[in-house]
């Protein structure tokens, strides 16, 4: 008992040492059997290690394109690999954000599968480790179905919303489609499905569950190639249309996606059909916030001369508001408060590749920074595509990382990879609009020049072939009005 008195005790005099999560940012890509991988959902877990889904199309082949489930550890290294398809079937993930953790701490993900000419919705639930517990297919002999999102319900069901479409008709492109809602019961039985449609085309692409056990859906109406409107749907428990709105101009060249908010009011995401300031792009996104009624609070426009989209949209436990898609080619990550207005936003390029986009984003809760997934061109083709950021968004100086550059106008910067390098190394840099005359040398050691290259303002990266250059380490320096910034290349 002394002995234990004694420790108890000792206990009180040790110092007080405060723990704090080591923030860790990354970048890395993986493939599956040389496939073509576009990433969509993404899921984090305590232990920093991570749930990614992603479909892979067999381009070599073509006969093919699996579901692929990776864990992926702390480490960036896979743990584990679910495959889930057949030889001549196309499998397609549901759209951002559709994978989630049910109540049971398993995880649910739906989408579609071409066969042939048929086209059916499936559901599949997962293990958090990728054992597969059920996967089940939603067909009809003379129907098409397309599940696009799904939400895990109060009694444990599920629900799936998508379209449908008569046989050889693809719902997202058909001339005769209507706005598709299933239930099923915890193991995917299918309990009842509903369709709403009016004389136009219509498509289901989110949907949330709300207060009284109502849901809550967003999709589109498509009048013509020249028309499409995002369409808010409401309906009971059970699928009986409660409320409905249709948004039109200058809401006319999109559908939306929609999730709630933490005042139980609604986030959509679209486009809109006009230009802010000359000289914009036509089609810019924009972040809608709606009251309970479906009236507009607010409207975020993302403007600028470059196409743009948002692929997914949350808010965080602190009311900002977060979302991911593209810039241009780049990779895009936006934070803002909870009036609409911007704190910050990053910019992501991999390589020199002109496909980068960010599909899926989640909080990571050990350091509040953010895990994205999406797709870009890696080292064999279309890759999965990881970024691990902080809290700020942005890639620490220390990053492991295979080729990921953060774009910015803020700052000059010079990056080189791969470094050592054989055949050729990519130069990223960035050079504040402030900068003039901005140009990359390359010399070698004894100061000789090897090759100049002019800076393009639109773009953030060049390539250097090696081929020429003889073994040794050169410098290279991005030079402008302002400053100069070296970096030592090794050619092996």
């Amino acid at each position: 008992m002394r002995a234990q008195t004694i420790l108890v005790c000792a206990f009180f005099f040790l110092p007080l040492k405060i723990v704090k999560a080591q923030t860790i940012t990354f970048d890395t890509t993986y493939n599956y059997l040389n496939h073509l991988e576009f990433g969509f959902s993404i899921i984090p877990f305590q232990d920093s290690s991570y749930l990614a889904f992603t479909a892979a199309l067999n381009y070599v082949t073509g006969i093919d394109q699996p579901l692929v489930l990776y864990r992926i550890g702390n480490s960036k290294s896979v743990l584990s690999q679910t495959i889930f398809g057949l030889d001549y079937q196309y499998y397609y993930t549901g759209l951002s954000g559709s994978l989630l953790k049910t109540y049971d701490s398993n995880y649910i993900s739906s989408g579609s599968v071409n066969i042939g000419l048929d086209k059916n919705s499936f559901l599949i639930k997962y293990t958090s480790t990728g054992e597969i517990i059920f996967s089940v297919e939603y067909s009809n002999a003379d129907t098409n179905y397309v599940a696009f999102n799904n939400v895990e319900t109060y009694d444990r069901g599920i629900a799936i919303v998508g379209g449908t479409a008569v046989q050889d008709n693809d719902p997202d492109y058909c001339t005769a489609c209507d706005f598709l809602l299933m239930k099923t019961d915890s193991v995917g039985n299918l309990l009842w499905k509903r369709n709403y449609n009016d004389e136009e085309i219509e498509v289901g692409l989110s949907i949330k569950e709300i207060s009284g056990n109502r849901l809550i859906m967003a999709g589109k109406k498509v009048y013509s190639i020249d028309k499409t409107t995002p369409w808010i749907i409401i309906t009971d428990s059970v699928g009986n249309l409660l409320q409905e709105k249709e948004f039109h101009a200058p809401f006319n060249i999109a559908g939306a996606k929609l999730t709630t908010s933490l005042d139980n009011n609604y986030f959509a995401i679209t486009l809109i059909d006009s230009t802010v300031n000359a000289g914009d792009n036509d089609d810019p996104a924009c972040l809608m916030k709606l009251d309970t009624a479906l009236k507009i609070i607010w409207l975020k426009i993302f403007n600028g001369n470059f196409d743009n989209g948002i692929f997914n949209v949350r808010q965080l436990a602190d009311s900002s508001i977060v979302l991911c898609g593209h810039q241009g080619y780049l990779g895009w990550l936006c934070k803002l408060n909870k009036q609409g207005d911007i704190i910050w936003q990053r910019e992501f390029e991999h390589g020199n590749n002109y496909w980068n986009y960010f599909a899926d984003f989640q909080q990571t809760p050990w350091d509040n920074g953010f895990i994205i997934t999406g797709s870009t061109i890696g080292p064999i083709d279309q890759d999965l595509w990881l970024v691990k950021v902080d809290s700020n968004g942005m890639l620490l100086p220390d990053s492991i990382n295979t080729g990921t550059f953060q774009v910015s106008n803020e700052k000059t910067e010079l990056k080189l990879y791969p470094n050592p390098a054989e055949k050729e190394t990519i130069v990223q840099y960035n050079v504040p609009s402030s900068e003039k005359d901005a140009g990359i040398i390359v010399n070698d050691l004894q100061g000789r020049e090897m090759e100049i290259f002019q800076v393009q303002e639109s773009k953030h990266s060049l390539v250097i072939n090696l081929a020429n250059y003889p073994a040794g380490v050169y410098l290279i320096t991005l030079t402008t009005s302002d400053r100069s910034i070296t970096q030592k290349l090794l050619k092996q």
